[in-house]
């Protein structure tokens, strides 16, 4: 382009092209944007956050993403599509009933001593709890059994505030954990989904089950599933509904089948399986 004048099939052009200090160069540009992943470790005066769409805002894994991400900066901030929840006493709904039940026991034993519960991770029959005070951080993992009874109390860390608890927390050690919603026929569950395909399945949901008698006193959002809590009289079952990245449920699991009611269980399984699509 720079020497029209010369023919590819000369002497010259070889001689040219072979001097030409340009030859065979790229035309970049320096990018700014980077992953999330590749900036861990770097710090920058001013970033820009572009949050991702599409994924679960609720969940571990994306809080975990999105801490690593605002931590980069080290003036100022700007978030592009953060993640928005109205505020409100609907945050409560999203823990399983059993943590709701085991947070309110806590929450009681720790009243007065400057103790905050920063975060709660759910596991099978277990709940993670992480404290803070005055600068030193925690974990201790409380365990429970089916029938809703505390178990083991375990610090995960060795120091004083585990030392603490501990002693505090192993308080709790063979209690009852009651009902965390025991809502009558005409209680509301609070709840609003994060995702619009859940709000959907979740209002067919509701109104199916009212047809039948039966009330949802408990909604959990998961990982690709919702645990819901389904409740008749005395009798109480809690189900995971699994869906796939397009937003579509399938199968649905009973948590702890074997001490679940047999003939509630059996109808709130027809009731999921009659439109889980």
């Amino acid at each position: 382009m720079r020497h029209e004048h010369l023919r590819k099939d000369r002497k010259r052009f070889q001689e040219v092209l072979r001097a030409d200090p340009y030859f065979n160069a790229l035309r970049v540009k320096f990018g700014y944007a980077v992953t999330c992943h590749k900036a861990q470790g770097g710090e920058w005066e001013h970033v820009f956050v572009v949050c991702p769409r599409g994924q679960k805002e609720l969940s571990p894994d994306y809080f975990r993403w999105l801490y690593t991400a605002m931590t980069r900066a080290k003036g100022r901030l700007y978030m592009v599509n953060p993640p928005h929840r109205e505020p409100g006493p609907t945050t409560v709904v999203d823990m399983p009933p059993v943590a709701i039940a085991l947070l309110g026991q806590v929450q009681a034993v720790l009243e007065g001593t400057n103790i905050e519960i920063e975060d709660i991770a759910h596991n099978p029959y277990q709940e993670a709890f992480f404290f803070h005070r005055d600068g030193e951080s925690a974990r201790v993992n409380i365990y429970y059994n089916g029938r809703g009874v505390i178990g083991k109390v375990i610090p995960v860390q060795a120091n004083a505030l585990s030392d603490e608890l501990n002693q505090r927390l192993g308080t709790l050690s063979g209690r009852f954990l009651p009902p965390a919603n025991p809502a009558s026929s005409s209680d509301e569950l609070i709840y609003i989904p994060s995702e619009e395909f859940l709000r959907t399945f979740h209002t067919r949901l509701l109104s199916r089950a009212k047809e039948w008698g039966i009330r949802i006193v408990g909604v959990a959002e998961m990982q690709w599933c919702q645990r819901y809590t389904f409740a008749r009289d005395s009798d109480a079952v809690v189900v995971d509904i699994y869906y796939d990245g397009r937003g579509t449920f399938g199968k649905c699991q009973p948590v702890n089948p074997s001490r679940a009611p047999r003939a509630f269980l059996s109808e709130v399984i027809n009731l999921l399986t009659v439109r889980k699509g």
